[in-house]
């Protein structure tokens, strides 16, 4: 008789357990181990990670994977112990898997996927944008019709984000590197600044909020100090982020770090990404329930 596919979450936050839930409202095995909403998921509550590991073919990790050297969801399971306790024949999936994980992986000869591909990062541009925009009416103290927002990075979350800013009448403007976003975003009525040679310092002190989604330190030294204190900066991309953190404390800058959005403000929308993203892949690798 062929074993039943075991199917363990381990880690992240509400929406690991809305798709782990999906998958098994669709038939699937599926359990969960180290997340704070264990007691809403449908399927198995694991109690221990060895046993947990040791029961499971698949493992989903989650997005992103690790904080630090700690699973992401757990302040007290290190990635090295998963690394350490996962069976050979298990399939590992994950949301940016870093790199020296997937070299780990690799030496055990353990095959993983990561999950955050082109269909998931599209489909999760949504609740992204729809979060930023969530914590900037949470967080200024002005309304965000007539205020003046700087978005750094035309990718799929700054298309979003831009749009709804303007649909809910920000004067908005865009800084991209490459000409044909920056044409796209004149078509739509943004005002635009090329970033091709680093982010214009003059202008920064116009700005009532910056949304940056580059991950790459694009604010140093120099334009933070050409930055007005009142002006609110959202931090919107993962590590190594768009600003230089020390410098604008120091300069008592005020930085709001929105990590993590579409788990925080649309949990079961995307919860129900990710399970479409797990639910493809396997398909696509001929697993079944």
């Amino acid at each position: 008789m062929e074993k039943k596919t075991e199917v363990l979450w381990l880690g992240g936050d509400r929406r690991q357990i809305v798709a782990a839930n999906v998958m098994h409202d669709m038939g699937w095995s599926t359990s969960v181990y180290a997340n704070c909403n264990a007691t809403m998921a449908k399927g198995k509550r694991q109690e221990n990670l060895s046993s947990a590991l040791a029961k499971s073919n698949i493992v989903v990790l989650p997005i992103p994977v690790a904080r630090s050297f700690y699973l992401n969801g757990s302040d007290n399971i290190l990635l090295s112990d998963i690394l350490e306790q996962i069976k050979t024949d298990t399939l590992v999936l994950g949301g940016k898997i870093p790199t020296d994980v997937c070299m780990q992986l690799n030496k055990k000869q353990i095959r993983h996927i990561d999950y955050y591909n082109d269909e998931f990062q599209i489909l999760n541009a949504l609740p992204s944008a729809e979060g930023a925009v969530g914590v900037a009416l949470r967080e200024m103290p002005i309304t965000l019709s007539g205020s003046r927002c700087f978005i750094v990075g035309y990718g799929r979350i700054g298309k979003l984000l831009a749009l709804k800013l303007q649909l809910l009448g920000a004067n908005v403007t865009v800084g991209a590197r490459k000409p044909s976003d920056l044409a796209f975003a004149t078509s739509h009525g943004y005002q635009t600044l090329s970033i091709s040679d680093g982010i214009p310092c003059r202008p920064l002190s116009s700005f009532d909020a910056i949304f940056n989604t580059a991950p790459i330190c694009l604010f140093d030294r120099e334009r933070l100090l050409s930055m007005n204190k009142e002006t609110l900066y959202f931090e919107l991309a993962s590590a190594p982020y768009g600003v230089d953190f020390a410098t604008a404390e120091e300069l008592g800058l005020r930085i709001i770090c929105a990590e993590s959005l579409p788990g925080k403000y649309s949990p079961i929308s995307a919860g129900i990404i990710l399970a479409e993203s797990v639910l493809h892949i396997l398909l696509k690798e001929g697993i079944t329930p």
